[in-house]
């Protein structure tokens, strides 16, 4: 028996099944097959020409019933468990935000003083005084501190940036800048102006 007669004897059990369960009777099925013949023969022809891409599909089909099914014990398994949720106080609590005080003096320092403590003199001094928690723009800063251009004012908040994170033992910026806006403290720091 070749591979189209083994296929078409497939076709006929299927139909025969679809019939049988839409309630024909023996005969009726029997008549039903003469009469469409060809039909069915054409129907096989079009299975045939096309039998890579149905595998593929068949295959593709097969894979997803398997995910359906495994998901299915899932759920069996573990059936909807909310999840838990994270009570961890490490995670739902901001991280602190540290304190840096700057003296009208220049004198930038955290607790404990005596550790952390750090004195600016003249220009950066007046560069500081002039910073909030808004941008001011480089050229006003340059303007107030008397620097000579808009690169020596860059230059000191960069050598800022430097000395306060290694004399007084922060991780973040001091100073933070964008272009075209200027310069500002650091938000995730508290600056607290004395005297």
């Amino acid at each position: 028996m070749d591979i189209q007669q083994r296929n078409l004897k497939v076709v006929d059990r299927l139909v025969e099944e679809v019939l049988r369960d839409a309630g024909y009777t023996a005969a009726a099925i029997r008549e039903f097959f003469e009469k469409n013949e060809d039909s069915l023969r054409g129907v096989f022809q079009l299975i045939d020409k096309n039998a890579p891409a149905i595998e593929r599909a068949v295959l593709a089909v097969k894979e997803l019933e398997l995910a359906e099914q495994e998901r299915r014990e899932q759920e069996h398994l573990f059936p909807l468990i909310p999840p838990v949720p994270n009570t961890s106080p490490r995670k739902r609590q901001k991280p602190a935000i540290l304190t840096i005080h700057l003296t009208s003096e220049g004198e930038l320092y955290r607790e404990p003083r005596t550790k952390y403590s750090l004195l600016f003199k003249a220009q950066r001094a007046t560069l500081l005084r002039k910073l909030g928690r808004d941008f001011v723009s480089t050229e006003e800063l340059r303007i107030a501190s008397g620097y000579g251009s808009e690169e020596a004012v860059r230059k000191a908040v960069h050598k800022i940036n430097a000395l306060v994170r290694s004399r007084l033992k922060i991780k973040e910026k001091l100073i933070v800048g964008r272009s075209g806006f200027g310069y500002k403290f650091n938000l995730n720091l508290k600056i607290v102006r004395k005297g």
